[in-house]
């Protein structure tokens, strides 16, 4: 078999081989659609299908995938310069710590990109007459020289000459993200194939020169049945080419470029195709006719013999009416040659992986095969500037629209291009689900987040920094906020992390404690000592007050707070005069507070008991009894003692003798101590917002849990909402954990949350789907009932749906987001780990 290289001179995006023939290559930027989303991936196909019938005119063209180095050390680089000035060594300790693991698990951690090549030789577009005749007699020179074996000589000038039809050809591209490859990536391009799997070369070490003898510097063995040897300078991989044999009749969904990104190591996905003749003498049109003049004999015959037409036939005639009826309606026909490639460090890993790819397509009812005898035939016929020309196996012929069912340039992206690892996107549209380790090992689709990102960023769908975390409880919402807390807790900033149930501080207490951890880890457990904590207790003199409302909110803040928290102690629906009274008492406090006098809201408390009205002065009576030895002695005060101080880089907020309902609890069942909690909530809630809107000059972020306690008791949405109004202009974040997606829903301001976590929570599964953007279908829902502990859908700032299993590398990180006690709930927690 006589073998070739193609590339002959290359110039800009565009390529000369050996034949004549020019190509253009360009980069297409995909969609990033969810793979759940099946209306969007049918938009994204039919405008394919429209430009795959524009390009019948070029005859040839070339679509790759390609698995590409994704360099981790620059996106660290760019990150580092926003960690926290005093968090510098265990910040960059970690994002190292971040690149070595990764690289651990996955070896060659890469990015698939796609490529589309055109081949401009039969497009005769010049701008003039004249230079239109210069091009013909250009192309009968090279069409002479070449079939005397002589090669053309390479001028820049013939390139230029294709600049006109290129530019063409540039414009019809542009519409689906198409962007003109770099003279450095196009050498690159052809580079690649003689060194793909070879981890330690790199698009800047193989791009210093037009040379093809230095493009093609490899050592090609093909000894090894179905599999090919490449050595180089830099190192030595395996390489298999697997053949796309047979695809289902109906290519509905085959999504071949899709069924490329499932697997846990790199595969390219490659495609020649070339658009059939369909007129003359040669032409399909011709041929059609003709076998189906056959088709007519073979029925004539059977009649005559008395025998069935079988099976074979039907689908033949079945299959030349179709393609007839595509002629007739000028649709282009292609036939097409689709291979995958993997690549391997050894023999047996090669092997192992096409055994592996073959039996997972085999399942989705395609075909591929190991080509034993084939290999460097195939090598050789996916290099770029290579047409389709002859080949008798594996090829497939259909119309553009069925071609563009391979789903080209469609991909699943989730997440900041830089910013700090928390998983993998994972896949759970078939079976039972898998565990999240399972999940994880099957994934090499990492997802980084920076949540600060978007107050930097102008091309987003969102520019709400805001982070939402919903699902039902068990689910690993705690995890994974948790995880993204200490993340920002290493970047530039304050943070406060409200902690109601003081659960946070025995966490993270059993690492500081912990003797292994303390050897070991000694970065991260100083790290933790370093968090300040405040304890609430009412019993404390200090304290009391240091949430007072009328003490550290101004006007209507003050107002609508202090009359939400009494509302919560003591109904005043069933009496106008005792909330008349209220009202006006608070309004008056408010006022004595702004002319600097010392008050508080048990001033307003003072008021009513001193009323001459026998029922406000009750009221009065009964709300100062219930504040006294109660954690409502935090929230009601005479204004003696001052807030709470920030100065600390990370503060963590927990309070004595708090006594939250459960979510589920209805409110007609809250008890007085549940009640008083809640109370203290609002006040809690607007010291957050409170917080975050201290300093626009510094970045903050707050985390609050329990979240749900707003939108079941009175008065808390107009709390939430304050919460949620500190955002991008104040460089804040708020970070907010409840069980159901309607505590984050609100029609008034829709979208403050421009990243949402949202794990499973089964009574609310359609609901779920439809705040994230996702179709609400039985696929969907199934997909929200496969997941299991740590795997939730991902909703991102440029608007992104996606499922992902989060993930932490740390084991110290791990431990200190685990409960002490082993209860269930925690137990599903050691999924996480790495």
């Amino acid at each position: 078999m006589k073998v070739e290289t193609p590339m002959k001179m290359f110039y800009e995006n565009m390529l000369l081989n050996r034949k004549g023939d020019i190509w253009a290559y360009y980069l297409i930027e995909p969609d990033f659609i969810s793979r759940n989303n099946a209306s969007k991936k049918d938009d994204s196909k039919n405008n394919w299908a429209h430009l795959f019938e524009q390009l019948k005119n070029y005859k040839d063209i070339d679509l790759k995938m390609i698995p590409q180095n994704l360099d981790l050390k620059p996106k660290f680089e760019t990150l580092s310069k926003v960690f926290g000035q005093d968090k510098e060594e265990i910040a960059n300790y970690y994002a190292n710590e971040t690149i070595r693991l990764l690289t651990e698990d996955l070896g060659y951690i890469s990015k698939d990109r796609f490529y589309l090549g055109v081949k401009l030789k039969s497009i005769n577009l010049a701008p003039t007459i004249q230079e239109s005749l210069k091009e013909s007699y250009d192309q009968i020179f090279k069409t002479l020289a070449t079939g005397l074996g002589f090669e053309v000589d390479g001028d820049v000038k013939l390139f230029k000459r294709m600049l006109y039809a290129e530019n063409n050809l540039y414009q019809s591209l542009s519409s689906m993200g198409a962007v003109r490859v770099s003279e450095k990536m196009n050498l690159y391009l052809s580079r690649f194939n003689f060194v793909r799997g070879i981890q330690s070369h790199e698009i800047r070490d193989d791009v210093m020169t037009t040379d093809v003898g230095s493009i093609t510097n490899t050592i090609i063995d093909p000894t090894e049945k179905g599999v090919l040897k490449l050595t180089t300078a830099e190192g030595e991989s395996y390489v298999a080419f697997v053949p796309v044999g047979a695809v289902p009749r109906n290519m509905a969904y085959a999504h071949l470029f899709e069924q490329a990104q499932l697997f846990n190591f790199p595969v390219e996905f490659h495609i020649k195709a070339s658009y059939k003749e369909i007129r003359g003498l040669s032409g399909l049109s011709m041929k059609t006719k003709n076998l189906k003049r056959r088709f007519k004999v073979t029925d004539k015959e059977s009649r005559m013999t008395g025998d069935a037409t079988s099976d074979r036939v039907k689908i033949g005639r079945y299959m030349i009416n179709t393609l007839e009826n595509d002629i007739d309606n000028s649709r282009a026909i292609m036939d097409w040659l689709a291979c995958f490639v993997v690549t391997g460090d050894s023999l047996k890993q090669v092997k192992s992986r096409v055994n592996v790819l073959i039996k997972s397509l085999g399942t989705r009812k395609i075909s591929a095969y190991p080509a034993i005898a084939d290999q460097l035939q195939l090598f050789y016929k996916f290099l770029d500037g290579t047409d389709l020309g002859i080949q008798r196996s594996w090829v497939q012929r259909s119309n553009a629209e069925t071609f563009a069912e391979n789903l080209f340039a469609v991909s699943e992206s989730l997440g900041n291009d830089s910013g700090w690892y928390i998983g993998k996107i994972i896949e759970l549209y078939s079976g039972k689900g898998r565990k999240l380790k399972d999940s994880l090992l099957y994934s090499r689709n990492l997802v980084f987040l920076n949540p600060f990102a978007v107050n930097e960023l102008d091309d987003v769908k969102s520019n709400s920094p805001h982070i939402a975390f919903t699902g039902e409880t068990g689910k690993g919402k705690s995890f994974l906020s948790g995880l993204v807390f200490f993340y920002l807790s290493l970047m530039e900033g304050k943070g406060l992390l409200i902690d109601p149930k003081k659960e946070k501080r025995g966490w993270y207490q059993q690492v500081i404690d912990d003797p292994v951890m303390q050897r070991q880890y000694p970065l991260f457990v100083d790290h933790l000592k370093s968090f300040h904590y405040v304890t609430l207790d009412e019993t404390d003199p200090k304290n009391w007050g240091v949430l007072d409302p009328i003490c550290f909110l101004k006007g209507s803040e003050a107002k609508d707070t202090a009359e939400a928290m009494i509302e919560q102690v003591y109904d005043m629906s069933k009496d106008d005069k005792i909330r008349t009274a209220v009202l006006k008492s608070i309004r008056s406090v408010i006022s004595r507070k702004e002319q600097g006098e010392q008050v508080g809201l048990l001033n307003v408390v003072d008021d009513l008991m001193a009323s001459d009205n026998e029922l406000v002065n009750g009221a009065g009576e009964l709300i100062f009894e219930m504040v006294q030895d109660s954690v409502l002695r935090l929230a009601f005060s005479h204004g003696e003692n001052e807030g709470i101080s920030f100065d600390h880089k990370v503060t963590i907020l927990e309070i004595n003798n708090f006594d939250l309902p459960e979510s589920d609890t209805n409110p007609t069942d809250y008890t007085i101590s549940n009640k008083k909690s809640i109370s203290l909530m609002f006040a809690l809630g607007r010291f957050c917002a409170k917080f975050g809107a201290m300093n626009r000059d510094v970045k903050t972020f707050e985390f609050f849990d329990e979240a749900w306690i707003f939108t079941t008791a009175k008065g808390g949405k107009a709390i939430l909402r304050s919460m949620r109004r500190v955002g991008r202009s104040f460089n804040n974040i708020l970070g907010l954990m409840t069980q159901s997606v309607y505590d984050i829903k609100n029609e008034e301001d829709h979208g403050n949350f421009g990243t949402i976590f949202a794990f499973d929570e089964p009574a609310e599964r359609e609901e779920i789907l439809k705040h994230i953007g996702v179709e609400v279908t039985k696929d969907n829902i199934k997909v929200l009932g496969n997941m299991r502990t740590g795997q939730c859908f991902y909703h991102d700032i440029q608007g992104r749906v996606g499922t992902i299993g989060v993930h932490s590398l740390f084991e110290e990180w791990t431990k200190a987001l685990q409960t002490v006690k082993k209860t269930a709930s925690s137990q599903a927690e050691t999924e996480f780990a790495s």
